[in-house]
């Protein structure tokens, strides 16, 4: 086992090609598939499986990738700091952004993490609507961000995350609150309170458009830019507010908002990891990365058991 086979297999992985591989690692095709070979010999598991487009990782290999991913960071960490003296490199900034939902807890949670092994490192977070986001990564602003929707453009790839919950809430003195539970007829009367969405992406706005085709004519009373002014308004006694639990989590707690069930409304949307695929993150955000992915599978195997 070598550090350059466990490259060999992050590499192909990443490019879903051995020839493109190769080609990155700057070796022959030959030279990879016998790094790829003595690897599933010596662990004893098949790594990859052919499909029409190329190959892929079998579930031991996803696996495996996934445990040595952590070393690889560690080792491009090494390799900056020491090889190419890059000081410079490991002060660097790191850009990273998010939907809101996921900038409310997620991100700054983690980016506290990192910040405890990185204090000299200037870190800048950014939240937005999806597809703003998209583009600030796309165009190279941010390095790594955690959306609600996977992006257009095939030049951004969208890593699966975690699955978040929205809440509808009141105000704890709205007479909504003392309601034990709505249905979906309700929302025709009482007034909602949701979030500007002018390319209609978020988790919200694609959850009332599937209400609207059941033929629910929802009563929106009001559109926010910020999850800040819609709990504002809900504060004030101006209907329910739809919000991801982390934005409206310390309101909940503290008794400012009560929580409003809804009967028969699936309130959660997925997030994704979003990254350029062909420009290189820095060492700090490949770190950062890897910490995404650790918390993500930290997170699902507690769900597990």
């Amino acid at each position: 086992m070598t550090f350059r086979q466990f490259t060999a297999l992050a590499t192909v992985a990443k490019h879903g090609n051995i020839t493109k591989a190769a080609q990155a690692m700057r070796i022959s095709q030959p030279s990879l598939s016998k790094q790829l070979k003595a690897l599933e010999e010596d662990y004893r598991i098949r790594l990859f499986s052919r499909n029409g487009k190329g190959i892929q990782l079998t579930e031991d290999g996803a696996e495996f990738l996934m445990r040595i991913d952590p070393i690889l960071a560690q080792l491009k960490n090494i390799e900056a700091r020491y090889l190419n003296g890059s000081r410079v490199q490991e002060a660097s900034p790191l850009r990273v952004g998010g939907t809101y939902g996921p900038s409310s807890n997620i991100l700054p949670s983690l980016l506290a993490v990192y910040k405890k092994s990185h204090p000299d490192v200037a870190v800048t977070l950014r939240s937005n609507s999806n597809g703003v986001i998209h583009n600030l990564v796309l165009n190279g602003e941010l390095e790594v961000a955690v959306c609600s929707r996977p992006p257009q453009s095939g030049d951004l790839h969208a890593e699966p995350y975690v699955t978040l919950k929205l809440v509808a809430f009141a105000a704890q003195s709205d007479p909504i609150a003392k309601k034990k539970e709505l249905n979906l007829s309700d929302l025709e009367k009482i007034p909602l309170i949701i979030r500007t969405d002018k390319a209609s992406q978020s988790t919200t706005h694609l959850m009332l458009t599937a209400l609207r085709k059941q033929g629910y004519k929802l009563n929106i009373a009001m559109q926010c830019e910020s999850p800040e002014a819609i709990k504002t308004a809900v504060s004030k006694k101006l209907g329910v507010g739809i919000l991801y639990e982390d934005a409206v989590k310390e309101g909940l707690a503290s008794g400012l908002f009560k929580r409003v069930h809804i009967s028969g409304l699936a309130m959660e949307g997925k997030t994704y990891i979003i990254y350029h695929k062909s420009r290189p993150l820095s060492t700090n955000g490949d770190i950062f990365l890897n910490l995404l992915r650790q918390w993500r599978d930290e997170k699902n195997q507690v769900r597990q058991h």
